[in-house]
């Protein structure tokens, strides 16, 4: 591949979608363990009351065990208690796209989700011209029309698609998916249905349209750990999720998201590039492993905008269970911020706090 892409680049984790319903990973706990099917399977209810990472609860549920000769070992869980896993989890996702269409529908008018369409918009490669004023002075944005723009997204929920139902404001497609004009065959106000379903393309469907899948549009949205609507392109797997260990065998096993991978370090591997973190935990060794990689190699700038304080990001990313690359990111890092609500969400003193936000991230060669 050779893409030509524009510097600034968004990369979100659940962290993001939290200030417009979403749930962190605590919560999904919550979220899981009390599903009845959870409550009437005692031997996943202790696993779990034992263990509050619901991903590695939901991949040792499901994980399959073969002998040296490849033959699949008998597991330790039943199937019903294998269904159970399943049914809970995929519950949990559902109530957050709940959480996230009422949010959106009781909050219909353009002015509540003003920043968050802002920021979706100016990370989208500076289509339009911008100005400002600084010091008497005009400045200039120089609009780059030629190369592409991206958001990268860990989450697995709806968010974009609710939030641009008929896709003629965010301009955003997504690589491989079938494009309707709605994202959903139903209206975007209405609860998820089975007509809402992607089916992933096989490899050898991938490779007849792998060349053109950047052609149209400008603008992309790559759902990493795939998407809580989408159908594993094998069709053995009702939900196409990246879920608890083993993640990077999972990503190689489903061609698109395979490939997702490939654009991601690709974007990432342009010289100097500015990345914006919202929402990441930094527990992906696969996604910390492209990232300090561009900082090592490619003078990758980092921003990150989080609720952790300075002592709280760099204890994670430094601390006794850190790893090279989470030192090496925190030591990329250019910008951070802890004004989440103040620069996403819309309040009545935002502003100052806006403005300074976009100046830094933002910053490039200014035309007067």
């Amino acid at each position: 591949m050779k893409i030509q892409s524009t510097k600034h680049v968004l990369l979100l984790g659940a962290g993001f979608t939290k200030n417009f319903g979403g749930l962190l990973a605590d919560e999904m706990w919550y979220e899981i363990f009390n599903h009845e099917e959870i409550q009437s399977q005692p031997k996943i209810k202790k696993l779990m009351m034992n263990n509050f990472d619901y991903e590695e609860i939901y991949y040792s549920v499901l994980k399959e065990s073969r002998d040296e000769e490849g033959k699949l070992l008998p597991s330790e869980f039943t199937d019903e208690e294998k269904a159970a896993i399943k049914v809970a989890t995929k519950s949990a996702y559902i109530h957050i796209d709940e959480n996230l269409r009422r949010h959106i529908i009781d909050h219909p008018h353009p002015t509540h989700l003003h920043n968050v369409n802002n920021l979706i918009f100016n990370i989208r490669s500076q289509r339009q011209d911008y100005k400002f004023v600084k010091d008497g002075k005009t400045y200039y944005f120089s609009p780059d029309l030629k190369n592409k723009s991206f958001i990268f997204t860990l989450n697995q929920d709806l968010f974009f698609e609710r939030l641009y139902p008929n896709n003629s404001n965010a301009e955003l497609s997504i690589p491989g998916i079938d494009n309707d004009p709605d994202w959903f065959t139903t209206k975007f106000n209405k609860p998820l249905e089975s007509p809402d379903y992607r089916i992933l393309p096989t490899e050898d469907e991938l490779k007849l349209i792998k060349d053109s899948l950047l052609e149209l549009g400008g603008y992309f949205l790559i759902k990493l750990h795939g998407s809580c609507n989408w159908i594993s392109s094998n069709g053995s797997d009702m939900d196409m999720m990246v879920i608890g260990k083993g993640k990077t065998e999972q990503i190689q096993n489903e061609p698109l998201l395979k490939h997702y991978f490939e654009i991601f370090e690709e974007v990432l591997s342009q010289d100097q590039c500015r990345l914006l973190i919202i929402g990441y935990g930094f527990g992906d060794k696969h996604i910390n492993s492209i990232i300090s990689k561009a900082v090592t190699d490619h003078e990758l700038k980092i921003y990150i905008l989080s609720t952790l304080s300075q002592k709280e990001l760099k204890k994670k990313l430094t601390g006794s269970e850190s790893s090279q690359d989470t030192v090496i990111i925190w030591e990329g890092i250019s910008g951070m911020s802890t004004k989440v609500k103040e620069i996403l969400v819309d309040t009545d003193y935002n502003l100052f706090e806006n403005e300074h936000f976009y100046d830094t991230f933002f910053a490039k060669d200014y035309i007067t």
